[in-house]
């Protein structure tokens, strides 16, 4: 989460660790995400290490300096891949990383949101048949606790809100222009 949560922010515009850490606080984006700062800075250094991220200048004030990071192409080839991968891959009950991409959802064309979205779908289908098999499979085994019962309607429950939001989405995305959902501008410090 916070290595696509850095490279999103980095293919905006470069930026220090600090200034990435600022729009997550602004955005409270840590209760979603689960980004915390030992994360973010942990992601950056290994970003760097891998090569998909560099340190593009190092600012020095007084006493202190702050390394300004910037996506390299090897990054951004990267970040697509976990764009695609988060957009793709159901992340329930709490999907961190489909919210994670959807913030940067203007950064893929249209048609590739759309099949993302299709193919999302299609994997949240194939979990709920999955978790009736599994329902059945224990009433058969003679499981009958009531608190049994209760998880499985709790996570059929939980997946089918999760459809209906995916459907939703769908819709909204027919009708939005792909600048609508363009996340505002960050203002340079």
């Amino acid at each position: 989460m916070a290595r696509l949560m850095v490279l999103g922010f980095l293919n905006k515009r470069p930026m220090s660790g600090y200034e990435i850490q600022q729009h997550l606080q602004q955005g409270r984006t840590e209760e979603w995400t689960n980004v915390l700062p030992g994360s973010l800075y942990h992601a950056l250094k290994q970003l760097e290490k891998e090569g998909l991220v560099k340190v593009r200048e190092v600012i020095r004030t007084g006493h202190r300096s702050k390394a300004v990071y910037e996506i390299t192409e090897k990054g951004r080839e990267a970040y697509t891949a976990m764009l695609r991968e988060a957009l793709q891959t159901p992340d329930l009950p709490y999907p961190r990383n489909f919210y994670s991409a959807l913030a940067f959802l203007a950064d893929l064309p249209k048609e590739e949101i759309r099949q993302a979205l299709s193919e999302h779908i299609e994997e949240i289908k194939k979990k709920m048949e999955n978790l009736k098999i599994g329902r059945k499979a224990k009433t058969e085994a003679g499981v009958n606790a009531e608190y049994i019962h209760a998880i499985f309607a709790n996570a059929e429950k939980h997946i089918r809100l999760h459809l209906e939001f995916l459907h939703e989405l769908q819709q909204l995305l027919e009708k939005a222009k792909l600048e609508d959902i363009e996340i505002p501008k960050m203002e340079e410090p």
